[in-house]
């Protein structure tokens, strides 16, 4: 049952005072719970009979008016309770019982596929309970997408002020990069978006419990942190995301040798670094490196940048770089990092079976993430892991091979992007809740943040002729776009896929954009959308969106502006 706030005399406001119980308190009938401010003085409200407080809905001095609820409360035995004999070791070094604890729907992680999967349960009825050891929000927002694109935001005002003087705007003189205050409007973004998550936990009545969680067979984990329990849940959600993968090479210790986690913490701007990997990740911190002004070298391995995408955007992005002043080595075979004796890095490698040397001030190694399952206890249960230990595998609908366990997000190695964790979240809560729904790998949309943006979404045209697909495509370039132009940003194009019967199979974007681009493009390929029904689209003129519908009307009549 809940209890709620009865009708007091006087405002229609009141203020909560002193809560004298914790979640899972056993009370006898009228205990106190809480105390309400009134101004004729402080009421209180008591347990209505026997039972147990299975979840406080309020925090003292917040403002409740008559109706709203309290606290939810259960009448008779505890199905949660201090377990008897058992203990664990705290920080102390003290020994602290265990309480066990029931679960409806257990969380594990509150990163986007967490905290999503949480708040769609709660509003599907279910009772979640999110386990979080760090900050709510995970990879992405603390040291991910929001971070880098904070960064991003900086060095693209750095190239405005560049480019300036051809939009007739004088500058002069030249400008500086302060990366401590840099670093610290990143952390404030990062701060106020992580608090927000924090409030929809509270908004949706969501249960937040810190530790860490093992799992010691297919119904229980132990969590420790604050609280040490055992949890038995009714199904389970794991979305513990990935960690910086770490190639073993020698030297790779060394100090001034980086993560893309301690770079977006790096509070100086280093005069020249060399970025080991030519992927997202290495290509969007060499941009914006090289538009903050240091010197810049990318290394790698491959014989072309971006490989999962289209090889002319590999060719496109590879002009864009070495135009804008970075230095890209492909074939490169990295051994070694060195220290030199004033202090320089020397970057070691193998390019056409002769040895190479690079100097910078820093290096950033960012060859890509691995799925987090290290201390799941994943070994005490029957959950099968991909190929060599990748990612925990799952089935269309997200779960495991412990049918009331799914796993959604960097953790099952499907598509590690954080839309796609929300998007298998959505999959997940619905299957838990009786809905069928399938996982579509060509609806979910690639962004990266290079300069020019790149997108893509659904197939490629290298995918196409692979796996041996008809179709035909249509290409626009952004030269022959008026608002373009104006925003002195020619350089890329629109391609789009199209299959026999003219249906939208994908699309790539590279050019001012993309990012937002890509969803007119996404909405197609999820809907299955033909040509016609873009071309017969009326787009806003002038717009970079306008290259999608001329893209659109070259696989029909033809486009018209080239």
């Amino acid at each position: 049952m809940e209890i709620r706030l009865p009708v007091f005399p006087g405002a229609k406001l009141f203020t909560v005072g002193k809560i004298n119980v914790r979640e899972m308190d056993r009370l006898a009938k009228d205990d106190e719970l809480m105390q309400i401010e009134t101004k004729k003085g402080n009421r209180s409200i008591k347990a209505p009979a026997d039972g147990i407080v299975r979840r406080l809905l309020v925090q003292e001095g917040d403002q409740v008016s008559a109706g709203d609820p309290l606290a939810e409360f259960e009448e008779g035995d505890a199905h949660s309770r201090t377990a008897q004999g058992d203990s664990a070791e705290g920080a102390s070094g003290e020994t602290a019982q265990i309480e066990e604890k029931e679960a409806d729907l257990l969380i594990l992680g509150g990163g986007i596929g967490g905290y999503v999967s949480a708040i769609l349960a709660s509003r599907n009825g279910r009772r979640p309970v999110l386990v979080e050891r760090g900050r709510m929000g995970g990879t992405c927002l603390n040291v991910g997408c929001i971070p880098t694109k904070a960064f991003i935001a900086s060095a693209e005002h750095a190239e405005a002020l560049r480019e300036c003087g051809l939009f007739g705007i004088d500058c002069s003189p030249a400008f500086t990069v302060n990366m401590e205050k840099l670093v610290e409007r990143k952390d404030r973004v990062v701060d106020r978006l992580v608090g927000g998550v924090e409030y929809l936990m509270e908004k949706n009545r969501i249960e937040l419990i810190k530790g860490s969680a093992s799992f010691t067979d297919d119904a229980h984990v132990l969590v420790s942190g604050e609280k040490n329990l055992r949890l038995h849940f009714r199904d389970c959600i794991i979305a513990t995301g990935s960690a910086v993968s770490l190639p073993p090479i020698p030297g790779i210790r060394l100090a001034g040798v980086m993560d893309s986690t301690e770079a977006l913490s790096c509070r100086e701007l280093p005069g020249s670094i060399v970025i080991i990997g030519g992927g997202v990740i290495g290509l969007e911190f060499a941009f914006l490196y090289r538009s903050l002004g240091a010197e810049v070298t990318v290394a790698e391995f491959l014989d072309r940048l971006l490989p999962m995408m289209d090889s002319d955007v590999s060719e496109e992005i590879l002009r864009s770089a070495r135009a804008k002043g970075i230095r890209v080595e492909l074939g490169a075979e990295v051994t070694e990092f060195m220290k030199a004796e004033n202090g320089q890095l020397i970057t070691a490698y193998r390019k056409g079976g002769n040895r190479h040397y690079l100097t910078s001030g820093r290096v950033l190694v960012a060859i890509g993430r691995h799925a987090e399952t290290e201390g799941l206890g994943l070994e005490n249960t029957t959950i099968q892991l991909l190929e060599k230990g990748r990612g925990i595998r799952t089935d269309e609908h997200m779960q495991t091979s412990a049918a009331h366990i799914y796993a959604v997000g960097d953790v099952n190695n499907r598509v590690q992007l954080a839309h796609a964790a929300s998007y298998e979240a959505e999959i997940a809560v619905d299957h838990i809740c009786g809905r069928e729904r399938a996982f579509d790998r060509n609806v979910i949309p690639s962004v990266i943040f290079t300069r020019p943006e790149i997108a893509s979404v659904g197939l490629t045209e290298d995918m196409a002729r692979a796996q041996g697909i008809p179709c035909k495509t249509s290409v626009f370039h952004y030269a022959a776009n008026g608002k373009a132009l104006t925003m002195n940003a020619p350089e890329g194009y629109v391609k789009l896929l199209a299959n026999e019967e003219n249906e939208i199979l994908g699309g790539t974007v590279i050019g001012a954009d993309a990012s937002a681009l890509i969803a007119t493009i996404t909405l197609a390929v999820t809907k299955r959308m033909k040509a016609e029904a873009l071309q017969e689209t009326v787009f806003a003129h002038p717009t970079t969106a306008e290259i999608v519908h001329e893209a659109a009307l070259g696989l029909t009549i033809g486009a018209l502006h080239e």
